[in-house]
């Protein structure tokens, strides 16, 4: 037999004989919790929680027209976004934070009365940790026809701070269907990225703060103009029995130095609406050969609008190197998230 395999089968034996205790032991330190965890909810929505905690919901059942992120629970411990428009019944196509399109190659996918829709085929992993969790799915945009057009494969990571605070980052890659040789997501500025402020945080309704990394402030200033990120800011009321508070809070929405078009212009509406709009000025076309890649993070977090804090929150995700989506080796797995 040889010697050093005969030792290292004496080490793995006194291992798990004689150390179990410590082994759990070391297993539970706080840096082996998983704080960050997404907890599958039904079949296709899935809760990111941070310590038990649910900060938001990804819902994708085959029965929505679209899938979309709701509730984004701020540190007042209300949804900093909601579903719908608070005044105008033809907006319940706004969902919270969702993707959508005005027209792919003269359909529309802003509409929920275009005939198309965008459904989920099946999520690929969910990964929890210490410091983030993160859901990777693969949608798929379907025509007016009922066939396939566009393939999207997404990323949603959930970062934690302090305060209640946290992030949301989103990654995503469109690639043109099989079958397909071209899709266009003709010029537009409704897409691809959309947000959906809570009622009192919209500058109408609540009183809210539109805000650009210029340090300009409301809707005619903002408006199919460049930035980097803008901001939305305002006082969500909470009541405690018999009395109120108001609590100070907001979304900060940054664009990529890797989008297209970056720093992209923005449609926002001071009735509670931002999106930065990569087809604003042009459109994008995709092939066989190519595929439309877009980051975005938003930072909900407590107080308003802090210009050096958004300075410094620009400037960490510019730096993270995307996610791919890999097949895993490991057993039990069969995708998993490789930083590149």
């Amino acid at each position: 037999m040889n010697l050093w395999w005969r030792h290292d089968l004496l080490a793995f034996v006194f291992a798990i004989t004689i150390t179990p205790l410590a082994w759990c032991q070391s297993s539970a330190t706080p840096d082996r919790v998983a704080t960050h965890q997404i907890l599958p909810v039904s079949q296709q929505a899935f809760e990111f929680q941070h310590l038990g905690q649910t900060k938001a919901v990804w819902h994708a059942s085959q029965t929505t027209i679209r899938p979309y992120l709701f509730p984004l629970i701020g540190p007042s411990g209300q949804s900093v976004t909601r579903m719908g428009h608070p005044g105008a019944p033809d907006h319940d196509h706004h969902r919270s934070v969702w993707f959508a399109h005005h027209s792919v190659d003269g359909m529309s996918y802003w509409s929920e009365n275009g005939g198309t829709r965008i459904q989920q085929k099946q999520w690929y992993a969910i990964e929890d940790g210490a410091e983030a969790c993160r859901l990777a799915t693969n949608l798929e945009w379907i025509a007016t026809d009922g066939t396939p057009h566009v393939n999207q494969d997404l990323i949603i990571e959930l970062i934690a701070g302090k305060d209640n605070e946290f992030w949301i980052d989103v990654q995503t890659e469109f690639r043109a269907a099989e079958g397909r040789e071209t899709v266009t997501f003709d010029q537009s500025n409704f897409g691809i990225f959309a947000v959906r402020v809570s009622k009192q945080l919209s500058q109408v309704f609540g009183g809210g703060t539109l805000t650009s990394d210029t340090g300009d402030t409301g809707e005619p200033a903002l408006f199919e103009k460049p930035h980097r990120w803008v901001d939305y800011s305002g006082n969500t009321t909470v009541y405690h029995e018999n009395q109120s508070d108001s609590v100070p809070e907001g979304i900060t929405y940054f664009d990529h130095p890797t989008n297209p078009g970056f720093p992209n212009r923005w449609h926002v509406r001071k009735d509670g609406w931002m999106c930065a709009s990569p087809t604003m000025t042009a459109p994008i076309i995709i092939d066989s050969d190519s595929s439309l890649q877009l980051r975005y993070r938003l930072s909900i977090h407590r107080g308003g609008y802090d210009p050096n804090r958004a300075a410094a929150t620009f400037k960490d995700f510019a730096a993270q190197k995307p996610w791919s989506i890999e097949r895993s080796k490991r057993p039990h797995i069969r995708y998993e998230l490789v930083r590149q």
